[in-house]
């Protein structure tokens, strides 16, 4: 225990000296001043429906001057004239829709999402047959699939866990493959090899330093941004068990390399794997199978919960399974360090 703490001490130094800490809170700053005060809490995606009503009754304007703007899927604003409704359509965004006796025109700008049409076209036909008398309905019917996630997050919020994934839990693996790199250059690790060091011991200390950097930097986002009153005791175990997964993950693929440069093409790849799961997070509908192998896909979607104070129950579950990983890739530096780094034949 002793030698451990000596170990500590001296990657926090190295912290200290190589401005680690100073990173981390320069990014703490950052990312509070972009969630609060840079990024919206509403991100605005309305598409305007400009409506022209050629018919010889005029029923098309008259219905929904009576309904209004509130329950339907798009803003609707009624126009006068072709000219009107090509000069409105020019300066914002949205879609056209002329009614005529025997036919309805959608005038779209080329640009417009795929969905957003269909539904609208959906409503068209809706209201088409609702006017002509053959289909009315009384009333709506919604069935809520999730309702432990009817609270929406404004958009800033929701930014958060994507934040934490690809910025405070790579901190750590990207600072502690910096570290090893430090290391080598200053021939500590040669130094270590004919000494009687405890190889678990310099792990340990490694990947605790530079996790408690991200975990650290996890709790002030949070605390600056979305305040107390969520479940930090949720928060903090799935914080630290995915900073020391990240962190270990880091050394495990730091050691192979004798250098930062040469460490970055596996960390770009690496990176890339850890972010394709952000799709899915913002768009549910693309999710694909093997993502859930991935620790950022739960992770995620788990934070999101602890956000919005729901009451997950896959939170223990997701805990055993990112300590798992972690005992697994913890193992595997050991074995990998105790042949690459503190081997007595390897040479940096």
């Amino acid at each position: 225990m002793k030698k451990l703490w000596t170990l500590l001490k001296i990657d926090y130094t190295m912290a200290l000296r190589g401005k680690f800490i100073l990173l981390t809170i320069i990014l703490a700053i950052l990312l509070t001043v972009i969630i609060n005060f840079v990024l919206p809490e509403k991100l605005t995606t309305e598409m305007s429906t400009y409506i022209l009503d050629k018919t010889r009754y005029g029923g098309i304007s008259a219905v929904l001057n009576a309904q209004g703007d509130e329950g339907n899927a798009f803003k609707i604003e009624v126009t006068k004239s072709e000219e009107e409704l090509t000069s409105k359509l020019t300066k914002s965004n949205g879609v056209g829709v002329i009614f005529e006796d025997d036919r309805v025109i959608i005038v779209k700008q080329g640009y417009e999402d795929e969905a957003a049409l269909n539904l609208m076209t959906a409503t068209l036909n809706l209201l088409t047959r609702k006017l002509a008398g053959v289909y009315s309905p009384a009333s709506f019917k919604y069935t809520v699939l999730e309702p432990q996630s009817t609270e929406k997050l404004p958009f800033n919020k929701s930014m958060i866990p994507a934040l934490i994934v690809l910025d405070v839990f790579l901190l750590g693996f990207y600072l502690i493959a910096a570290m090893i790199f430090q290391d080598k250059k200053e021939g500590i690790i040669n130094a270590y090899r004919i000494s009687p060091i405890n190889i678990f011991g310099y792990i340990v200390s490694k990947v605790v330093i530079n996790s408690s950097l991200s975990i650290a930097l996890a709790l002030i986002i949070i605390a600056t941004t979305v305040g107390f009153q969520m479940n930090y005791l949720h928060y903090f175990v799935i914080v630290t068990l995915s900073a020391l997964l990240f962190s270990s993950l880091g050394m495990l693929l730091s050691q192979f390399y004798s250098s930062l440069t040469e460490f970055m093409y596996i960390s770009v790849a690496f990176i890339l794997i850890i972010a394709i799961p952000v799709i899915s997070y913002f768009q549910p509908s693309f999710s694909v199978p093997f993502f859930r192998y991935i620790p950022s896909y739960p992770v995620m979607f788990e934070i999101k919960n602890i956000i919005s104070s729901v009451q997950s129950k896959e939170i223990w579950s997701l805990s055993l399974l990112l300590a798992a990983e972690l005992a697994g890739v913890l193992v595997l530096v050991y074995f990998t360090s105790k042949r690459v780094l503190f081997g007595r034949r390897h040479s940096s």
